[in-house]
Formats: structure tokens, sequence, C-alpha cells
């Protein structure tokens, strides 16, 4: 969870319940295991997991790459 500067400029800070509320529904989301009782405080705050998946940065992976070497002596 990221904070970001509020309308005025200045830093925001959201109260420790909800940044673990909103860890626990990103790990959720991205396990695809979305559990009743986020569902519910999602529909309590009129969204839905779709529109929650749609608002997260992708999650990132590495390149990977793979080097083979060849010698003949």
């Amino acid at each position: 969870l990221q904070q970001s500067g509020g309308e005025d400029g200045g830093s925001v800070v959201f109260p420790p319940v909800l940044v673990q509320m909103l860890d626990r529904l990103e790990s959720e989301i991205l396990a695809d295991r979305v559990s009743e009782e986020s569902r519910r405080w999602l529909a309590s705050c009129g969204l839905t997991v779709e529109q929650m998946q749609n608002q997260m940065d992708p999650v990132y992976t590495p390149a990977r790459k793979i080097h083979l070497y060849h010698c003949d002596h």
C-alpha cells in the first residue's frame, strides 16, 4: 500500500487498521482467494473485487535470461 499526497499537497496518513485491511485484501486478490469478510467490507464501501483489481499496480516479474555457452577446447 502506497500513500500519496492529498488534494492540498500534504501527505496522507492512513490509520493502521485500514493499512492492515488493505494489505490483507491485496494479498487475497493476488492469490485469487478473496474472503467473504473482504467481499462484505468492499461492498460496504460500494466497491467490488474487480474494481480493486483494476486499481492495483501490476506485479513486477523480472525478466529471466538464460545464457548457454559452448566451449570446444
